[in-house]
């Protein structure tokens, strides 16, 4: 079996079939990818975060990375 875009010669062991496919064009779109994010009011943290997590944080980047990080928090001020 073979199939060819336009008229061919066949062979005398061949037999022409001609076939008309009808695909939509919505089968060449790009899906639309959609994605509801909820984060419950529960896991929303203190307001404010103290030293010891500040430094729980660098020792476990510097575990993990080898790197030191300095992090800080600042207020948002209004």
């Amino acid at each position: 079996m073979r199939l060819t875009k336009g008229n061919t010669q066949t062979q005398t062991n061949e037999v022409s079939v001609r076939v008309n496919i009808n695909i939509p064009d919505a089968l060449f779109q790009k899906p639309r990818l959609e994605a509801t994010i909820t984060i419950p009011e529960e896991a929303i943290g203190p307001e404010m975060i103290s030293s010891d997590v500040i430094h729980n944080c660098q020792d476990a980047i510097k575990e993990t990375t080898g790197l030191d990080m300095i992090i800080s928090v600042a207020r948002d001020e209004e």
